[in-house]
C-alpha cells in the first residue's frame, strides 16, 4: 500500500482494514470480511474482489482507465482542537443525467500508527517465503514484533456505514448538479490529527462498486493551520537492500535527509535544498548497511520528523 501511495499519489486511495487487533473497525471488518476468503486480501474499488496485495497494481491499472460518471470533492473541512471534532462536506457531481441508486460515503484514515502491546504485533503469513515475497516481510518472523511496526492507511471510521449514506443522492440525477453530504466525527484521544486523512467516495448500490473517490489530508483542505505536514513513510520496512523514503510537503521548505545507526553515527545524508509542495520519493541503497535499527531524520527548516527502519538480510 505504501508503494501504491508513492507510485500513484494523485489517483490511488487506500484504506487498510484491520482484523483481530486494536485497530479493528467492526463495520469495515464485517463488510470486507463477507467478500474475501481471509486476510491478507483486498478489494479494488469493490469491483475486483478477494485480491492478493501483490496484485493491487495490476488491478489498479485496469480500473484507472475506466471513466467515472461522477466527480467527488471534499469541501469546508474544519478541525476544532478543543472538542476534537472534524466536520467536512463530500460533494458528488455527475457528468450526465441518469437514474440509479448511488450513495455518498466518507472514511477517516490515520497514518503512522504504532503501539506497544502484543496486539500491535503483525501476523506474517509471508514468513519463510512459501507465499512469495512481500517487501522484505518474507525474511521476518511470524508475528513481527510491535516495536518494528508502523501502520499507515489505517481505516479508523467509515461514517456512512459500509454502503454509504442513504438519501445522499436522489434516484433521478441531474448532470452538473452538486449533491452534498456533511459528516462530523469526534477524533478519539490518542489519534494524531496531523496524520489524519479524509476520504470521500460514491458507491453504486446496484453493483456495490466504488465509482469514484477523493482523499485529502485533514490539515490541508482549507483549515487555517500553518503547521508543516510531512507524512514520512518508509517501505519496505524492514528492508534488505533498497528502501524508499517518501514524504509529503504542504508548503515549500528546505529539506535534508539523514540516516543514523544506533551508535549515533551518520551513515547517509543528502544536501539541504528547497522543495516545492508535493510528494517526494528518495531511494536509498542499504546493501552496505549492517543488520539492525536505524533512525531516519527528515529535516524541514527548523523541524525534524523521525522514523525507525530495520535492516534485515
Amino acid at each position: 500500500m505504501d508503494y501504491m501511495a508513492a507510485t500513484y499519489p494523485t489517483t490511488w486511495v487506500g484504506v487498510a482494514v484491520h482484523n483481530g487487533d486494536p485497530m479493528v473497525n467492526s463495520t469495515y471488518d464485517n463488510g470486507i470480511g463477507a467478500l474475501i476468503g481471509g486476510y491478507p486480501s483486498g478489494l479494488v474499488d469493490r469491483y475486483y474482489i478477494d485480491v492478493d496485495p501483490s496484485t493491487f497494481e495490476n488491478y489498479y491499472q485496469q480500473r484507472i482507465n475506466d471513466i467515472p460518471p461522477v466527480t467527488v470533492s471534499i469541501n469546508n473541512a474544519t478541525w476544532t482542537g478543543s472538542s476534537r471534532q472534524i466536520s467536512f462536506d463530500v460533494e458528488a457531481t455527475f457528468v450526465v443525467d441518469m437514474t440509479g441508486n448511488f450513495r455518498i460515503n466518507a472514511v477517516i484514515v490515520e497514518d503512522s500508527v504504532t503501539g506497544t502491546s502484543s496486539g500491535y504485533n503483525q501476523t506474517n503469513y509471508y514468513a519463510g517465503g512459501s507465499n512469495g515475497t512481500m517487501g522484505g516481510y518474507e525474511n521476518l518472523p511470524n508475528p513481527v514484533p510491535a516495536a518494528q511496526m508502523v501502520y499507515d492507511h489505517v481505516g479508523r471510521a467509515i461514517l456512512g456505514g459500509w454502503n454509504g449514506t442513504s438519501g445522499s443522492i436522489p434516484s433521478t440525477i441531474v448532470a452538473n448538479t452538486p449533491y452534498t453530504q456533511n459528516y462530523t466525527y469526534t477524533l478519539p484521544a490518542g489519534y494524531d490529527e496531523t496524520q489524519i486523512k479524509l476520504i470521500g467516495m460514491v458507491i453504486d448500490q446496484n453493483t456495490g462498486e466504488v465509482v469514484n473517490t477523493i482523499e485529502s489530508r485533514l490539515l490541508g483542505v482549507g483549515i487555517k493551520e500553518e503547521k508543516q505536514t510531512f507524512d514520512l513513510n518508509i517501505y519496505p520496512n524492514p528492508a534488505t537492500e533498497l528502501t524508499n523514503i517518501t514524504f509529503f510537503l504542504n508548503k515549500a521548505n528546505n529539506v535534508k535527509l539523514e540516516v543514523y545507526n544506533m551508535m549515533g553515527e551518520l551513515v547517509y545524508t543528502t544536501d539541504s535544498k528547497m522543495h516545492t509542495p508535493g510528494y517526494y520519493n528518495y531511494k536509498i541503497d542499504a546493501s552496505n548497511f549492517a543488520n539492525g535499527f536505524y533512525l531516519v531524520n527528515l529535516k524541514v527548516d527548523n523541524s525534524i520528523v523521525s522514523q525507525k527502519i530495520t535492516i534485515t538480510k
